[in-house]
């Protein structure tokens, strides 16, 4: 954003003077737009002043402004939508108005920024986070054990998945058969959990559900297959984001609002405080703050949170849930036995457990995680394109060097037998007898030949088909063949969300901020009514017509007036600004004038029973329909247009930002 003072040279010169004469008085011809802003900016650094701007700050005041700052110079949309949950529209942008006329905030095109003359005053108490997050710091007594969701369990169930895929029924609910399994094997997964007042729901269900929305496990009709190399992307990822993404996609109820309760997710987990316990409306405020998701995707997301354990409840508050205890700084083997079996140690890396996980297969996941190295298993990772000397020498790595002599020897064993018959992936190029030539003698296509299946078929990798094809070419081939096209692959999920940088430095900001006012006190605010009364008695003593007597009064109260020397009809610009009841003339004199110079305008209709209904109306014409005139506008803030005869407003009152007029948005 521009500074305030490039602000001011930018304004329409009718905002700018009416400016000037609420606060300076009177403009003198001839006079110097630089000059008028010299005395402004001196007028606002004066103590006196401050002092008098801060004392008038009240609650509602001190909390819009802490949100501004907390949303670091959002636009109008930005903040609009972080409030909508509590505040209607109108509301806000008569008090955006209030305070902009106030010289508090400012802004630069759509967006909202805090005046620098007054922020550091402003940062002394008034701005604070307790303002609109309510918290306390969490006791020994508040914590709960660590969440059961940890990376021994998720690589636990990995295993178990890439041998039991099918659990379900075609109905959802567990099999008899998969349920004793896991109660045996995953007793963990067995457990019921609960968030708030929702149905309780297994753990298993919980963790699924998580995996299917990140992509990292595909259904197909029962089956549930583990997508290993996106589980091995997945590993490079910080563990409180891998849990954090977790917990966003099983809150997900669209398929399109996954991204919006994964980043409300990584908010909690990296912005709250861990020493903090708040209630759930700052929870989701928090989170809506750093990422702009809307209220109730997160008020979803907290409950999924809730039911992983990564939040915890006690009372009506909620705290991030205990961390795991700190890895030892050595690192601990992974134990071997003779008989196959393995024993992971519980600061074993994701990745390094992750493909523990991939090679054998789950025995038991307890306090440390048992696993076995099978035939079956080994074979399957074979097929998966890793190499038994990879899976000896990765074991032989993670155990230090302490892989058992039977153990290394029956994998190479094992290898052999895989070997001996086999199925091949890949494009069988069929060629006749007298066109074997363009490929027993060109040297490119024998290096592309995998193998020679029988004479005249020929083995290639899918991926070497274009080099192939150039190779038959470049052979005297004439009429290439072509591969018949694919079936199309299915989608696979992202599992970063767009816009990352941006979100990650909103993220960043808000937690800036909370450290930032951790340890300063929060100023108690004064409703300074013996100002405003003083004002209000300094006024009674000033001869002028009642008209002018009233528009003064009326910036008392909206604390536009600091000092008895603004109390003056030369500080007023002769111009209406409401009209109601019968006055059929004024509201289209009102109407126009927004239309000429600019602003929104406040309707009051009334409904069929009766009851006012207020809206917030940009207007855009003023057309003649028959005898009656009709205001043509958009509704805000959806712009949605409506249309109102004028004969049928009660009221119709001009919004003007008093000081900072705007015309209308494009």
């Amino acid at each position: 954003m521009r500074d305030f003072r490039s602000t001011l040279l930018t304004l329409p010169d009718d905002a700018f003077f009416e400016l000037i004469r609420n606060y300076l008085g009177p403009v003198k011809t001839p006079f110097n737009k630089h000059d008028l802003i010299a005395r402004l900016m001196a007028f606002m650094k004066r103590d006196e002043t401050q002092d008098r701007i801060i004392s008038l700050i009240d609650q509602q005041d001190a909390e819009l402004l802490t949100i501004i700052w907390l949303l670091d110079e959002p636009t109008g949309e930005e903040l609009f939508a972080f409030l909508e949950p509590d505040h209607g529209f109108l509301d806000v942008h008569n008090h955006l108005v209030n305070l902009e006329d106030r010289l508090l905030i400012f802004r630069d095109e759509d967006r909202i920024g805090i005046n620098p003359e007054l922020l550091p005053r402003l940062t002394q108490g008034i701005i604070h986070p307790s303002r609109i997050f309510h918290s306390r710091d969490a006791t020994d007594g508040d914590r709960t054990d660590p969440p059961w969701l940890t990376d021994a369990l998720l690589v636990s169930f990995f295993s178990y998945l890439l041998e039991e895929p099918e659990i379900y029924r075609a109905d959802g609910s567990l099999r008899k058969r998969s349920a004793r399994a896991i109660a045996q094997r995953l007793p963990g997964l067995s457990v019921r959990v609960s968030a708030a007042d929702e149905p309780e729901l297994l753990r298993v269900d919980v963790l699924t559900e998580g995996l299917l929305g990140l992509g990292l496990i595909a259904e197909k009709g029962p089956h549930l297959r583990p997508l290993v190399h996106a589980w091995h992307r997945w590993a490079r990822l910080p563990r409180p984001r891998r849990h954090a993404q977790l917990a966003g996609a099983a809150a997900a109820t669209l398929e399109g609002e996954r991204s919006d309760t994964v980043l409300a997710a990584e908010a909690v987990i990296t912005v709250m405080p861990a020493a903090m316990a708040m209630d759930e409306a700052s929870v989701a405020r928090l989170a809506a703050a750093a990422t702009g998701v809307p209220g109730t995707s997160v008020v979803r997301t907290i409950r999924a949170m809730e039911r992983l354990g990564l939040l915890c409840r006690t009372g009506d508050d909620l705290l991030i849930g205990a961390p795991a205890p700190p890895a030892p700084t050595a690192q601990q083997p992974v134990l071997v036995q003779p008989n196959f079996e393995l024993t992971l140690p519980a600061e074993i890396g994701f990745a390094d457990a992750l493909f523990v996980a991939e090679v054998c297969g789950l025995v038991r996941h307890d306090t440390y995680p048992r696993f076995e190295l099978t035939k079956d298993r080994l074979a399957t990772a074979l097929r998966g394109g890793i190499p038994a000397d990879h899976v000896a020498d990765r074991l032989a790595e993670l155990t230090q060097g302490r892989l058992p002599q039977n153990v290394a020897i029956s994998i190479r064993t094992w290898e052999e037998e895989y070997e001996s018959i086999r199925l091949h992936r890949g494009v069988v190029l069929q060629v006749s007898e007298e066109r074997r030539f363009a490929v027993e003698h060109s040297a490119a296509m024998q290096e592309l030949v995998s193998q020679v299946l029988a004479p005249g078929l020929y083995l290639l990798d899918e991926a070497d088909v274009p080099a192939a094809q150039q190779a038959l070419r470049d052979a005297g081939v004439e009429m290439v063949p072509e591969l018949p096209p694919p079936e199309p692959a299915a989608a696979s999920p992202a599992l970063q969300p767009d816009g990352e940088s941006a979100t990650a430095s909103r993220m960043k900001h808000v937690t800036n901020v909370l450290e930032r006012f951790a340890r300063r006190s929060l100023r108690a605010l004064h409703k300074n009514e013996g100002l405003q009364a003083r004002l209000t008695d300094a006024l009674k003593s000033v001869r002028m017509p009642a008209e002018q007597q009233q528009e003064l009064a009326a910036r008392i109260q909206r604390k536009l007036i600091l000092a008895p020397g603004q109390l003056s009809s030369g500080a007023l610009k002769q111009e209406r600004t409401e009209a109601k009841g019968l006055d059929y003339t004024g509201k289209v004199r009102i109407i126009e004038q927004s239309l000429s110079a600019g602003g929104y305008l406040e309707v009051i209709e009334r409904t069929a029973d009766g009851s006012p209904r207020r809206t917030l109306v940009e207007p855009a014409a003023l057309r003649k329909q028959d005898r009656e005139l009709i205001l043509e506008g958009h509704e805000l803030p959806s712009r949605s247009p409506v249309e109102f005869p004028v004969s049928k407003l009660a009221l119709v009152r001009r919004l003007r930002a008093t000081l900072f007029r705007r015309k209308p948005a494009d």
